[in-house]
């Protein structure tokens, strides 16, 4: 990439015509005057849906089929091939084997992204913070024991800070409070 926009700096700034920036960057005259006369670098992204005109009418029932084979054990799932036997049989399909395997992996791959759980990113703003009361267990003169406390935890930083309390109740809130 920066080759290339080496070549559009030199064709367009220093204004060297193709032969001269052919023979200073070293590469084919046919390139320079590519890259030169190039106004958009982004890559073009052709997505074209196929279209499978046979196998339209029969899209929803293999969809059907697929989200009912998800609730089975994987190996009483039906296959692509198991998938397009049953259409020959009771829907009278007339298309090739290849096409229904090519949809059934499409679709698969499709609904496993939909599953996918999706986690969104915790925001911590500064100053704020989170308390709860908890129960501390410790060796205290030597014997095991409970105390309460209230915990703060600041986010932003990862700090924390406890506080021992008789009990829980908003005047041990107050008095932990930092």
């Amino acid at each position: 990439m920066p080759q290339q926009e080496y070549i559009k700096h030199l064709y367009e700034k220093e204004e060297l015509s193709i032969n001269e920036i052919s023979n200073k960057v070293g590469v084919n005259w046919r390139t320079a005057a590519k890259y030169a006369k190039r106004s958009d670098w982004n890559p073009v992204q052709t997505t074209r849906k196929r279209r499978r005109p046979v196998l339209e009418p029969f899209t929803d029932t293999i969809d059907v089929w697929l989200l009912e084979d998800r609730l089975l054990a994987r190996k009483d799932r039906r296959t692509a091939k198991a998938i397009w036997e049953l259409l020959k049989k009771d829907h009278d399909f007339t298309g090739s084997e290849r096409t229904v395997r090519a949809y059934v992996a499409e679709r698969k791959k499709a609904l496993k992204y939909e599953q996918q759980e999706k986690y969104i990113e915790l925001e911590h703003p500064i100053g704020e913070a989170q308390v709860d009361f908890g129960t501390v267990r410790t060796i205290w003169d030597g014997e095991f024991k409970e105390f309460r406390s209230l915990t703060t935890a600041f986010p932003w930083s990862n700090a924390g800070l406890g506080v021992p309390v008789p009990s829980e109740n908003s005047l041990c809130f107050l008095y932990a409070l930092p």
